[in-house]
């Protein structure tokens, strides 16, 4: 059984924040009630410390309503009996902790989860290096000094085969990238980083820094001091650097196979930690499209709007009239405890060899479009969103045009 597995067990996540760890730091402590201790690494923000993020933002989810109920008065000391909440910062160097806290980890740790990331599609390449690589090799690097050679569990994406077509084995990622071209990711990174110094450079010419000025000053008019002007300026041609950096991180991506900069540099880091994950054992969760849960902690619970609910909001509101999609296309969306149980039975390894767990459903559990669309549909017939006036919004019916049409 799991929990015996991970009796007495300690477990660094990183992302614990987010919508899967949420997930995650639920499911352990309701299930995994023997683990020995849960480190939590969160950063602060600018209103709110690591702890009290952690209090508001994961244990004041809904998540943990059916875990309060059950343990009544004693949730909050268990929880604080098992749960540790570490104010770092998986960018910084050592993780922005402090020296007793690593030795801590280091004799403690059994197993890492990093499922910390940048999962925005189009985020500027110096963002999603930043998240998607650095970090993860920052966290990498660390752990496999420290004394118990902890388990490496690292949560990727099963979009890293980009636009491949056939068969895709679920194998560690080899010398090439999507689309056969050689792909070296210790050359491929600093050629990235040099792109982000050229553009930051770029950024600062005079002819553009004189415009960003006159823009700057237009907009603040006669009412503008020097040094607000100075700072829209500077506001202007960061936003302008952001853009260029969007467009070089998606046309690189593009070139090599993948569909935009996060799958790429999801993929550069799975490349990056199979290379320096020197004595420590490893294993890659790839999960398709997270979406609501299926039955834990309770069915349909979600956390903020993710890829497929605009969608179906937009269409429930009446706004979205077609969709250009082979309607027997696959949706591969899976629920969030699926990914967590996924995630927990591989972290319950240590693997000789580095190992990849796809969790997906389109092999095995066919989600269609039109599935999909025929039981939403049904669903806002039966339950139509209001309108202002409290009259219900009659929904579209799609004839799946295609994309020529």
């Amino acid at each position: 059984m799991l929990a015996e597995a991970y009796r007495g067990k300690a477990i660094l996540l990183t992302g614990g924040t987010g919508f899967l760890g949420t997930a995650l730091v639920e499911k352990m402590l309701r299930s995994l009630p023997e683990i020995g201790r849960l480190y939590l690494l969160i950063r602060a923000s600018r209103e709110k410390s690591a702890a009290s993020r952690f209090e508001k933002d994961v244990l004041g989810s809904a998540a943990f309503s059916r875990l309060r109920e059950e343990r009544g008065e004693d949730f909050e000391s268990y929880v604080s009996e098992k749960v540790r909440v570490l104010e770092g910062d998986v960018h910084a160097p050592s993780l922005g902790l402090k020296v007793e806290d690593l030795s801590e980890l280091s004799r403690e740790v059994d197993v890492v989860i990093h499922a910390a990331a940048s999962v925005v599609f189009d985020a500027p390449l110096d963002a999603a290096m930043g998240s998607n690589v650095r970090g993860t090799l920052g966290l990498l690097r660390l752990a496999r000094d420290w004394e118990k050679r902890p388990l490496f569990v690292h949560v990727s994406t099963a979009y890293v085969s980009g636009t491949r077509g056939g068969l895709v084995r679920e194998v560690p990622p080899g010398d090439e990238s999507p689309n056969g071209m050689t792909l070296d990711p210790r050359e491929e990174i600093p050629n990235l980083e040099a792109v982000v110094r050229e553009e930051e450079l770029a950024s600062r010419e005079r002819s553009l820094l004189n415009r960003f000025e006159t823009e700057a000053r237009r907009e603040l008019g006669m009412v503008g001091e020097e040094g607000e002007v100075a700072e829209r300026a500077d506001q202007l041609r960061r936003a302008w650097m952001r853009e260029r950096l969007v467009e070089r991180g998606t046309e690189r991506a593009r070139e090599l196979g993948w569909h935009d900069v996060y799958t790429f540099t999801k993929s550069l880091a799975e490349r990056m930690v199979l290379r320096e994950q020197g004595e420590i054992p490893l294993v890659i969760v790839r999960p398709a499209i997270i979406e609501s849960s299926f039955a834990e902690p309770h069915p349909g619970w979600i956390q903020g709007s993710r890829m497929v609910d605009p969608i179906i909001m937009a269409f429930a509101k009446g706004i979205l009239r077609e969709f250009p999609i082979n309607p027997e296309s696959l949706v591969e969306i899976v629920p969030v405890d699926h990914v967590v149980n996924a995630t927990l039975a591989a972290a319950a390894r240590r693997p000789d060899e580095p190992e990849v767990f796809q969790v997906a459903s389109g092999e095995r559990n066919p989600l269609r479009f039109r599935e999909l669309y025929d039981q939403v549909r049904e669903y806002f017939l039966k339950n139509p969103l209001r309108d202002s006036g409290g009259r219900p919004i009659l929904i579209p019916e799609w004839s799946f045009p295609g994309r020529r049409a």
